[in-house]
């Protein structure tokens, strides 16, 4: 019985802990440090129930390997585009976006993780668009990144918690799609 409550348990966590993420990046732009590594325990035991330890082993360096790239690529953007050093983290984005990619690094397959890295951003330039299009009055016009990627990412553990055949370490899942 605590064998089959215990997923159900840790997506209800998750969410809970998504949700917190969202509502504190909404309001402030500033998101509390004592959730990522909750949300990272969480998220890597939701990812052990469809993974092995060594398949999180062998995709969680890829993916981080990913993000590196990500940021060498976004320095090197502003450094050709404004001709000198320019601080990315902290004050053109926040570390807590860092921090988030970092956790959901654990949940993905290297080409899923490519896919909500990518998926995810767009969802939240859409949002952002959307919402200071028909916000009146104070709108900040800093993304809440991770509070947006943290609704997406919602809305996915709760496609997959409803459909357990899901399988965000399954490759098939994106690359199905492109072949």
């Amino acid at each position: 019985m605590a064998d089959a409550l215990f997923p159900h348990l840790l997506y209800v966590l998750a969410l809970l802990l998504l949700g917190v993420l969202l509502l504190q990046d909404m309001r402030e732009r500033v998101v509390s440090v004592v959730l990522f590594p909750m949300l990272l325990i969480c998220l890597a035991a939701l990812a052990l129930q469809k993974t092995s330890a060594a398949g999180m082993v062998h995709a969680l360096p890829r993916n981080v390997l990913f993000l590196l790239l990500q940021l060498a690529l976004l320095y090197a953007y502003f450094w050709i585009r404004q001709r000198k050093y320019t601080a990315v983290l902290g004050q053109l984005m926040g570390w807590g976006d860092v921090l988030f990619w970092l956790v959901t690094a654990v949940l993905f397959s290297p080409a899923n993780f490519i896919f909500f890295f990518l998926s995810s951003l767009l969802f939240s330039l859409c949002l952002h668009l959307l919402f200071s299009a028909f916000h009146t009055g104070t709108y900040h016009k800093k993304v809440p990144l991770a509070g947006l990627q943290a609704l997406y990412l919602s809305l996915l553990l709760t496609l997959q918690w409803r459909h357990p055949e899901i399988n965000f370490f399954d490759d098939y899942l994106i690359l199905g799609f492109l072949i």
